[in-house]
């Protein structure tokens, strides 16, 4: 994560490279990747961590959420959050859910996207979920 200044020069950098994080291929490859059928851009997607959300809540808590490959949901929830401290400083992460980070207020609440699946025979239901990260 790189903390910029107004101009957009890099103050600082923090973070770090989690062993559920797979790095995303060169510029090349996703230039290759835009150019193919939608049927078959599947494989690419699968192949790196999509960085979902950078949330900064009251000005205390960063909240990185990283969207899980479809191939490797097996092996836990959908996102995985991590959260630092202002400074810089990992506070805690690896935490998994299957809800998607939308949005925060002015108050310090997140919000996340509840999704509940149905057997197909009713519309999906959507619900929004209010948290707050208490330290």
């Amino acid at each position: 994560i790189n903390v910029l200044d107004t101009v957009g020069n890099v103050i600082r950098s923090f973070g770090n490279k989690p062993a559920y994080f797979i790095q995303p291929k060169g510029i090349e490859d996703l230039e290759k990747f835009s150019k193919k059928p939608q049927s078959e851009q599947k494989d690419f997607e699968n192949s790196w961590t999509p960085i979902e959300k950078l949330l900064l809540t009251e000005n205390k808590f960063v909240v990185l959420s990283i969207r899980r490959p479809e191939n490797i949901r097996d092996k836990g929830k959908e996102y995985i959050l991590d959260i630092y401290n202002t400074d810089g400083n990992f506070l805690t992460g690896g935490l998994e859910t299957d809800y998607k980070l939308l949005c925060r207020d002015n108050n310090g609440f997140l919000y996340f996207l509840v999704f509940h699946k149905d057997d197909g025979t009713n519309p999906p239901i959507y619900k929004i979920g209010k948290y707050k990260i208490i330290f």
